[in-house]
């Protein structure tokens, strides 16, 4: 029996970005060995275990040992540190690694996860496992790896991981929807003649069989019965053995597209076949390499990935395509489709059928290329050649619950784990994966110009303190961003504008007494959705009906502060009554379609301006956009986290690249309170080695990612006294440490309460990785003590709030 040797990290290295990022040439070389419980030895190149910063361990004297056929070592979707081991009585199968099992848990059962066959257990007697509940294994042994180490890194249990790595729909076993299918049993001579003898008495009966012959012989049964008044018909013909009825899963593409026509490819320019050489390469190597490919909006990223998928193809391997949740629209997915068969697509919005049927065919290997979101990193491809991770600097790629892995790091752990080629994009790299590349950890690529003939757009800076005090009154689209959308829209070209808000206002305030509706449940103001009539709190969904006049002081009246897309639509439809225009945000795109939808209408140029928040500065392609306007650069700018001025960066310039990406050129107006700030002068510049510079001086200062490493504890929980104590017994836990670890907190998080629970934190900030572990190790028995109060890990954290 083939032992299949898994590496167990000891103390976990660096971020996955940093700790794989080697070219891993070297593996078929002797190093170090090391195992997990008997599984046998694994051969590790010393550079490789410094560059992860982990401990080894020796494998036994006396070396591997066969699997046991008694017992098996099962892992759990609860928050315990490790496995429990359990009999396989007689008249039950032994499952396989990577298979689920029933099993008694306590007082409870569970479903498990099978990841070792061990030749004696911790300690005698052992439970028997109840039933197993897979023939063949759902987790392929790659995954069961890359899993593990999840667990080990981010500080969750394997089973956590591993439930994760699976999609609701597979684990229940759901499938798409079911559709009945009449297919002929004669041949189509035979069927004629059928139809001659049918159609004079039974029309019926000869009118299905004519559609069916029409149809190729074959049709769903809904088709065939169109006009019928009963089913009778294709029951008789079913009794004479004409017909045969069978029942399948339908086969729905989740964006309702049709099949698109082969497109050809374009021809590259003298920059993309310079920067693919290097990526083809590595493909045909079959061996790990990661590359970040830097290119400016517009510079043809997507011809790259796609030409590198195809080599990964042609060389019999799959491959996956990470993309942000609001990137995956339908327009990035045609563009593939058009260029290659058997496109599985996996994100958050398909049903629990759709996915596992999009899952089945990837684990069958009808489906090669997977493009999805976050979770797409799991996806059974194998074997793996490639995975792409397009603007790997979303924040979006990091789980907000747990496990809280990136998919950014944990596509470079898998990359490296199969030997692939992993390859991060964007147009505004995370810092992280920019400081990796320059210090050549990652190859680094650049593509510094568009593919257009025209060059990054032009952006204009309007300093919105000194527009209100000329006009003396507050405005929504300044004067010189009303003048350039009329300049645009009078020669038939369109505009988008961005604000990253939705609803009409942030803030309802009574005039005359000051009163401020906030949530019952949060630490937050409501905002106002007129076309709603309500107040609304966007972390619990709270709501409230709003009058006119304040239910506090009954006399004052309720003035609407702040700003959304709503307001911002009120404002275009009074500048530009007679221009069509819609709105794009979480509220409007509620329909399934309604996104597919609107981008049509945009696309034919039906719609002249498009007025939205994030979802509109991603994915996104139209070459008659010339102008895009910014109505407010601050939102992000100066919330209490250390990643602001980087996210304000990187939203700006990813929505100033939706401007002139056709034949004429484009330009960008940006709003701001803060004209001088940083962020904003570097994104006027589309100079993202200045920005870079800059931020990176102010991270140095105060160690924070990427110079240093970073953990973060939210304590949670219904009573804030048991909170607040919580958080300080950990804090001074975390601090007796005699590490180099520095420790700040306790702390109320800057939203101190959501969802009815209140909110703290404690964070690590430690020079290396095995800092960070260590800090975890300490604080696991503490996690496990705190009853009510809820403690949760956060390793490499994207925000702070």
């Amino acid at each position: 029996m083939e032992i299949t040797p898994q590496i167990n990290l000891e103390r976990v290295g660096p971020s996955a970005a940093q700790m794989m990022a080697t070219d891993l040439a070297e593996w078929e070389e002797p190093g170090t060995p090391w195992s997990h419980a008997g599984r046998g030895p694994m051969w590790v190149p010393a550079r490789i275990l410094d560059a992860m910063d982990v401990t080894t361990r020796t494998t036994p004297e006396e070396g591997p040992v066969a699997l046991g056929e008694r017992y098996v070592e099962i892992v759990l979707n609860l928050p315990v540190p490790k496995g429990f081991h359990y009999g396989v009585p007689e008249g039950i199968p032994r499952p396989a690694t990577g298979a689920r099992v029933r099993v008694p848990f306590g007082r409870r059962r569970e479903i498990g996860y099978c990841v070792g066959h061990p030749v004696r257990p911790d300690f005698e007697p052992v439970k028997d496992i109840l039933e197993v509940l897979d023939e063949k294994p759902l987790v392929l042994p790659s995954i069961l790896e890359l899993t593990r180490w999840i667990g080990e890194y981010y500080g969750c249990s394997w089973g956590e991981a591993l439930q994760a790595a699976l999609p609701g729909g597979v684990r229940r076993g759901a499938s798409g929807a079911l559709i009945r299918i009449a297919s002929l049993c004669i041949d189509a001579d035979k069927t004629r003649e059928e139809i001659e003898a049918r159609e004079g008495r039974f029309p019926a009966q000869a009118r299905a069989l004519d559609l069916l012959l029409a149809e190729g012989g074959r049709a769903p049964l809904r088709r065939i019965r169109q006009g019928m008044r009963s089913s009778s018909p294709i029951h008789t013909l079913v009794r004479q053995g004409i017909l045969r009825l069978e029942t399948e899963v339908a086969e729905v593409d989740p964006y309702m597209l049709p099949t698109p026509a082969p497109r050809d490819p374009v021809t590259l320019t003298e920059d993309q076949e310079r920067i693919l050489g290097p990526i083809l390469e590595g493909v045909r190597s079959e061996g790990f390499r990661a590359f970040l490919l830097h290119g400016v909006t517009g510079s043809g990223k997507t011809e790259i990935y796609i030409r590198a998928i195809q080599e990964t193809l042609r060389c019999g391997r799959g491959a996956i395509l990470l993309v942000p949740e609001i990137s995956l629209t339908p327009q990035t997915v045609r563009w593939f489709r058009e260029r290659m068969p058997a496109v599985a697509v996996l994100h958050s919005h398909l049903s629990d059928g759709q996915r596992a049927d999009q899952w089945n065919d990837i684990a069958q290997g009808r489906a090669r290329v997977v493009i999805g979101s976050r979770s797409a990193v799991f996806a059974p491809v194998h074997p793996l050649g490639l995975i792409i991770v397009d603007e790997e600097h979303e924040g979006s790629f990091k789980q907000d619950s747990t496990p809280r892995y990136h998919a950014r790091d944990v596509a470079i752990v898998r990359a490296s784990n199969e030997g692939a080629i992993a390859c991060l994009g964007s147009a505004t790299p995370s810092l992280e994966s920019y400081k990796n590349a320059i210090e050549g950890k990652y190859t680094l690529l650049r593509l510094e110009n568009r593919v257009t003939p025209h060059s990054l757009p032009e952006v204009e800076v309007v300093d919105m303190g000194a527009e209100r005090d000329a006009t003396k009154k507050p405005s929504i689209l300044s004067a010189l961003l009303r003048e350039r959308m009329h300049d645009v829209l009078s020669r038939g070209e369109q505009v988008i504008l961005f604000l990253n808000r939705r609803g009409f206002a942030t803030l309802l305030r009574c005039a005359r007494c000051g009163y401020v509706l906030r949530c019952r449940q949060c630490d937050i103001s409501l905002n106002y959705h007129r076309s709603q009539s309500r107040a609304v709190c966007h972390y619990c969904f709270y709501r409230v009906p709003v009058g006119q006049s304040c239910s506090e002081c009954v006399t004052g009246r309720i003035q609407a502060l702040g700003m959304g897309t709503e307001k911002v639509m009120e404002s275009v439809g009074r500048h530009f009554p007679d221009v069509p225009s819609a709105r794009m945000d979480s509220d409007t795109m509620q329909a399934n379609d309604a996104y597919r939808k609107t981008l049509s209408r945009f696309e034919s140029g039906e719609i002249k301006i498009l007025v939205g928040t994030q979802m509109i500065t991603k994915g996104l392609h139209f070459p008659r956009v010339t102008l895009v306007g910014v109505v407010s650069a601050d939102l992000a700018l100066f919330i209490p986290d250390f990643r602001a001025s980087e996210r304000t960066f990187q939203l700006l310039c990813q929505v100033s690249g939706r401007a002139g990406r056709g034949d004429r050129p484009g330009r960008v107006v940006i709003q701001t309170f803060s004209p001088d700030h940083p962020s904003i002068r570097a994104a006027v510049r589309h100079d993202y080695v200045a920005f870079y510079e800059e931020e990176m001086r102010a991270r140095r200062e105060l160690s924070y990612p990427p110079v240093g490493k970073l953990l973060r504890f939210l304590v949670q929980g219904r009573q804030e006294p048991m909170v607040r104590r919580a958080a300080a017994q950990l804090a001074a836990l975390l601090r007796s440490s005699n590490g180099t670890t520095e420790v700040l907190g306790p702390a109320p998080c800057s939203i101190s309460k959501i969802q009815g629970s209140y909110r703290w934190q404690v964070s690590v900030k430690a020079a290396g990785p095995a800092d960070i572990h260590e800090a975890l190790e300490r604080a696991r028995g503490s996690i496990s003590r705190r009853g009510s109060v809820r403690i949760v890990p956060d390793v490499d954290p994207v925000g702070l709030l």
